[in-house]
């Protein structure tokens, strides 16, 4: 009986994972197809650099949805997680004559911020016109305020928040999708302007950036503040080479390659290997009569 329970909760296992592979948030199908990657290209090869829009946030804001709370920059996208018990952010411009006026450089930022509530969002610009191969670093300046209480220049009893930048070597225009390389995280890291940067490989002709607060816990002020965002070629050392496209990278900031993944057909033929096997298990009769079923 103890064998029959471990032998279907195997079963059960193998159905929820691929369950999860096929229909989960991220289709895994999207994600399984060969990449080749360009060869390695030099500072002589990138033909131009591509530059941000409007990487300071000076020029003007928009509300994408018609929606007053989701005001962001210029030529910018906001992107949040709205599934609970996270909650989608409200978008604000800050300046130096309104708000608290965090601003670092210039006369505007991006804010966003929850009230007695969780999230993790930000905003990101798609960038054209990279040199596939080439590596980039993205970098931009974050502050945090997170409080119960209400004086603006004391975090007390914060929600966990932190800033980080990423870059989609892919272009995926979903920040939060798997394949978005992250920097290092500034973990409450409150009440001052914090410099953030990623770098990572162009995997196509066009990269995403991105700048995101996650905040975990809910008190009454969960605010964020961005500003100077910056693009440029990145300085390549020797302990970050380039990702061959079927073996996985040691340097940290390369992308998860997809090929490396096993494709849809590979995991229901696992799959049903381990049921054959499980249904063999089970059948009656001594093990010479069983492999014949």
């Amino acid at each position: 009986m103890k064998r029959l329970i471990a032998l279907i909760a195997t079963a059960a296992t193998l159905s929820i994972i691929a369950g999860i592979l096929v229909a989960g948030p991220y289709s895994f199908a999207a994600y399984a197809h060969a990449a080749t990657l360009p060869p390695r290209a030099q500072y002589g090869q990138v033909s131009n650099l591509p530059l941000l829009l409007n990487p300071g946030y000076e020029n003007g804001f928009h509300a994408p949805t018609g929606e007053g709370e989701l005001s962001v920059a210029n030529d910018w996208h906001p992107f949040y997680d709205n599934l609970p018990p996270m909650r989608r952010p409200e978008f604000q411009r800050e300046s130096t004559t309104t708000g608290r006026a965090r601003v670092r450089t210039g006369e505007s930022a991006q804010k966003l911020f929850t009230t007695f509530s969780p999230h993790d969002g930000g905003i990101y610009q798609e960038v054209h016109q990279v040199t596939p191969g080439a590596w980039y670093t993205f970098s931009a300046w974050g502050y945090q305020w997170s409080s119960t209480e209400h004086n603006p220049d004391v975090s007390k009893q914060d929600g966990k928040c932190s800033l980080l930048v990423g870059i989609n070597p892919w272009g995926d225009a979903n920040p939060l999708a798997r394949t978005t390389v992250w920097g290092k995280e500034a973990l409450q890291v409150y009440n001052v302007w914090t410099a953030l940067d990623v770098t990572a490989q162009a995997w196509s002709p066009k990269i995403v950036v991105a700048l995101r607060q996650r905040c975990e816990w809910g008190p009454h002020h969960n605010d964020g503040y961005l500003d100077d965002a910056q693009l440029q070629l990145a300085a390549l050392t020797p302990d970050c080479p380039a990702c061959p496209p079927a073996v996985p990278c040691a340097c940290p900031t390369c992308p998860v390659e997809p090929a490396t993944c096993p494709s849809l057909d590979q995991i229901r033929d696992m799959i049903r290997d381990e049921i054959d096997n499980i249904l063999i298990d089970l059948a009656p009769g001594p093990p010479s009569d069983r492999s014949s079923l």
